[in-house]
């Protein structure tokens, strides 16, 4: 810093700074105030070196360390794709391909033995074993309320992720132009004032916003979306209610992957780095009818955001392919006397209900 403004001197690219560039940039410096961060994963390692070490790059001015991040950096990324592409490849092959045909065949041979001309037989039903009872009363589409609180659970952790992409979109695109004649470097100002300097990101080029939407916004929307559709899939294909909370669980581990090899694999200090990273927006009108339009409108996506995540997940159950021409009513009709009857015959406070040694 210096006279009270930032030094332009060391960042200059032909080392004449037009004043309206100068007088702009300070602009953005006056009102990046608004923070928005930037997860520590995988997706915010090539963030950082998208922002921070690229443009250092391109203008001969990275160090060694900076290379040797950038490097390290894409290598882990892609090994964080890979790994995350392997598992829901594995998990549809293996898992959902087998548990789809395994619950075909459950309601294959229910069809088989309880139907009489067409038509639902009580009676036959209750001729099955009760092995084969507990296989139709157990598959996840049987059990109408639990099922669709599990996918609504996995569609909303989904639709979170969904909702920071689409909040960082926008506040990407929202960013300033970097001035004209300045150093690509000036996109970052850090703040040596904090305890822990912290890196803000002030304004960008438009190539690197093309470049954030096209190898990270744009990536994470396809994965996101593939893994609400395949996960769903998965859910629904369980033979066993156990199986399908077992299944939404080890689903919510493949959503940490990221998290997780970024901590494991990268230097605790490019982790810091990540953490401190934010996008200093521009400040919002703060006018009070301004805020209160704002605050409504949130509250307004906000229910947009319930209705169409309930809406996908009746849709999803509705036109699923698990089971193609499943009747639920027909399941129904007689699991729900079957599971009814499946309550422990001693009950608390009950005495004498089994034999006297």
């Amino acid at each position: 810093m210096s006279d009270g403004g930032y030094d332009y001197t060391a960042c200059a690219e032909d080392g004449e700074i037009p004043e309206i560039s100068k007088a702009q940039y300070e602009g953005i410096l006056e009102h990046a105030h608004r923070l928005v961060d930037i997860a520590p994963d995988c997706w915010g390692a090539l963030f950082f070196c998208v922002v921070h070490d690229i443009p250092a790059l391109l203008g001969g001015f990275l160090d060694c360390v900076g290379k040797v991040r950038i490097a390290f950096a894409v290598v882990v990324f892609s090994m964080n794709l890979l790994v995350q592409m392997v598992l829901l490849y594995f998990i549809g092959r293996l898992l959902m391909a087998p548990s789809m045909r395994s619950a075909q065949n459950v309601y294959k041979d229910f069809t088989h033995q309880s139907f009489a001309g067409g038509d639902l037989d009580h009676d036959l039903f209750n001729q099955m074993s009760d092995i084969d009872k507990e296989n139709v009363c157990g598959l996840a589409l049987s059990q109408f309320v639990f099922v669709r609180v599990i996918i609504f659970l996995w569609m909303t952790t989904n639709v979170q992720e969904l909702k920071d992409i689409y909040k960082k979109m926008n506040d990407t695109l929202a960013m300033p132009n970097l001035p004209d004649g300045l150093d690509r470097r000036l996109m970052i100002h850090d703040d040596p004032q904090t305890r822990d300097i912290e890196i803000h990101i002030v304004c960008m080029t438009r190539r690197v916003k093309c470049l954030l939407f096209a190898f990270i916004y744009l990536p994470k929307i396809i994965i996101a979306i593939f893994l609400v559709c395949a996960g769903s899939l998965w859910l629904m294909s369980a033979e066993k209610i156990s199986d399908l909370i077992l299944n939404s669980l080890a689903l919510a581990f493949v959503t940490q992957v990221d998290e997780l090899i970024c901590n494991v694999f990268f230097p605790p200090f490019f982790v810091h780095d990540i953490e401190v990273l934010s996008l200093a927006c521009q400040d919002e009108d703060q006018d009070p009818q301004s805020r209160q339009n704002r605050q409504l409108m949130s509250f307004l996506y906000s229910a947009l955001v319930i209705v169409v995540t309930i809406s996908g997940v009746e849709l999803f159950i509705r036109y699923q392919f698990v089971i193609p021409n499943y009747h639920g009513e027909n399941v129904d009709a007689v699991c729900m006397p079957y599971l009814a009857a499946q309550v422990p015959w001693c009950m608390p406070g009950q005495e004498h209900c089994f034999p006297e040694s």
